[in-house]
């Protein structure tokens, strides 16, 4: 008796709404436990520097809305920068809701994160199956690294989804033959580096992926490089509408920081040839790792297999697989990072959703081959042996993600293993410091002593908008806990707009009185009114300034003694102001 096509149609679309809201459940639980420990560790508490001057820039904003409307809102937002704009732009609107404080701008951070989980079940699934695509989700979830890039104010996940988003497209697409999703590549590859700016040494190798597709195979040949040529159009104009008066800054920008003087403060130990595996692995940690480089290799070994007699065919089914563009994204990206000494924050993390696709696909792909080539028998055992595997998997990541929200969970204990020519690869470990530098040890950072620090910024903040005139400052210390960025913002909130300060780059000024004197009349300070010190090495960034050249310096222009404020580290901060006619 054959059934009904109702009732055939009916089950896989019940299937499917149950595997739906298994993913919604699951990841509105992960939304839910991070923000829970979001209130619990970071509010009111302090933030990296990187997440002040991230805020300001929001804040600078929203209040341009305030004041002059989209119109002001748009050109604020627009404006030229070394920063991308697109998070900032986000977090200023939620600041419409939650008001001028972190909740929205760790909002914005928190549901980008849940949407690039979803947006990687949608990729895996496409590219492997269904389960497939949950547990790749699941992997991402718990991977460590992620989930403090999630709980931090910098443009990491944001990037990682715009990026796990375009190989969508690009798969959706259907080597260009589809004009809409074409645009949509189109789109999102100019958003990339408008969501995070070092993303656009990613591009290329989307774009050329998404090329290769769209111009091999014969048919509907002039439809898809018709819909190519519009895509590549369309991802010019979105890139332009910030990049055209902003390119030059950004670019060098990322050539210093990437390349320059400026990448030594961030740079790797080891070869970075290779150290930029401790890129991954601070993000999966070890044990997660493992399992997608193996991953990665047995999907390699049966990927290419077929390509042993390199025929046009098999080659031409590789090229034109929605897997591509995702090995192009991973090779090309990792051989970008490896190309750099600087190992910024969250710089892997675009390219690990789609590493994490390929590596379960890899292992259901040798699994399947595995199955296909063995008796019945030994078909059952290893399909046996894959279902143990997958949640001994599942089991490990669970017991790594512990410690992010535990306190004293099982491997919350910080362990390495040392290789040669890299850093130690983190294979356990929770949080175990300031929230805002997880991975600083040697912070003194007093408990209880966010709001100390918030009143040592409004104190100086408060100093500096007494004086006559405009604030106009110049920092000769980087502090991680009060600094240029922090003031910024207790001054914005007070003034509404932003306030013209600069910070000492020990890396590019000093350490001679000469040098000092050529940035404060000369360089970044030129024109500043206030000088501020603070001597010692506490929380600082190295490499240090060399303070008595560099006061010594202050004093022979002119500058003199204001007023001084204590912090809870036991540092003082020294206020100096020039007197002269046009800071009177």
């Amino acid at each position: 008796m054959s059934q009904s096509p109702t009732l055939a149609t009916s089950r896989p679309r019940r299937a499917e709404l149950v595997v739906y809201g298994v993913l919604a459940l699951g990841v509105l639980a992960w939304v839910a436990l991070n923000a829970v420990w979001l209130l619990d560790h970071r509010v009111g508490q302090p933030r990296n520097i990187d997440e002040w001057g991230y805020f300001g820039l929001a804040l600078n904003d929203y209040y341009s809305l305030m004041r002059d409307g989209l119109s002001g809102w748009v050109q604020a937002v627009l404006a030229p920068s070394i920063q991308s704009p697109v998070v900032t732009a986000l977090a200023s609107l939620s600041f419409i809701v939650t008001g001028t404080n972190f909740i929205g701008a760790f909002g914005v951070i928190l549901g980008s994160s849940a949407i690039l989980i979803i947006a990687l079940f949608f990729y895996s699934r496409r590219i492997t199956s269904t389960a497939a695509g949950l547990f790749a989700a699941a992997l991402l979830a718990v991977s460590p690294g992620f989930i403090e890039l999630s709980r931090t104010f910098i443009f990491a996940a944001p990037a990682a989804t715009v990026t796990t988003l375009t190989l969508i497209t690009i798969a959706r697409s259907r080597q260009g033959r589809s004009i809409g999703w074409s645009v949509a590549t189109g789109i999102l590859l100019g958003l990339m580096p408008l969501t995070r700016t070092m993303t656009v040494s990613f591009v290329p190798f989307l774009a050329i992926a998404f090329a290769i597709q769209a111009t091999l195979g014969r048919d509907q040949r002039r439809q898809r490089l018709r819909n190519l040529v519009i895509g590549g159009v369309t991802a010019l104009v979105v890139a332009a509408i910030w990049l055209a008066g902003s390119g030059t800054m950004v670019f060098e920008y990322l050539f210093n920081f990437g390349y320059g003087k400026q990448s030594g403060e961030y740079k790797r130990s080891g070869l970075s040839a290779v150290s930029w595996i401790n890129d991954y692995a601070s993000d999966f940690h070890a044990p997660l790792l493992l399992f997608v480089a193996l991953g990665l290799i047995a999907g390699t070994i049966v990927w290419l297999t077929p390509l042993r007699r390199f025929e046009r065919s098999r080659v031409l089914t590789l090229l034109e697989s929605a897997h591509f563009p995702a090995i192009a994204l991973v090779l090309g990206g990792s051989a970008a990072l490896a190309s750099s000494p600087n190992a910024g924050l969250g710089f892997a993390l675009p390219l690990e959703p789609a590493a994490l696709a390929l590596g379960v696909a890899g292992w259901v792909s040798f699994v399947r081959v595995a199955r296909s080539e063995a008796s019945s028998r030994a078909a059952t055992a290893i399909r046996t042996i894959g279902g143990v595997g997958s949640a001994t998997v599942l089991g490990v990541a669970l017991l790594l993600i512990m410690p992010a929200f535990v306190a004293g969970a099982p491997l919350s204990t910080t362990t390495t293993l040392a290789l040669p020519a890299i850093e130690p690869v983190v294979l356990t470990g929770g949080v175990q410091g300031n929230p805002a530098y997880p991975h600083n040890q040697d912070l003194r950072d007093p408990a209880g002593s966010g709001l100390a620090w918030l009143n040592e910024t409004n104190e100086i903040a408060t100093i500096l908008q007494k004086e006559p005139g405009p604030v106009r400052a110049a920092f000769g210390f980087r502090d991680y806990f009060v600094n240029v960025n922090t003031v910024q913002v207790a001054l914005e909130k007070r003034l509404h707009y932003g306030s013209p300060l600069a910070q000492i780059d020990p890396l590019l000024e000093g350490p001679s009185e000469a040098s000092y004197k050529h940035w404060l009349t000369r360089g970044d300070a030129a024109g500043s009114c206030e000088l501020l010190t603070s001597e010692g090495s506490t929380n600082e960034f190295t490499p240090l300034p060399n303070t008595a050249n560099l006061i010594r310096a202050a004093q022979s222009l002119g500058f003199r003694y204001l007023a001084q404020v204590s912090g809870p580290d036991g540092r003082t901060v020294v206020i100096w102001r020039l007197s002269n006619r046009a800071c009177s």
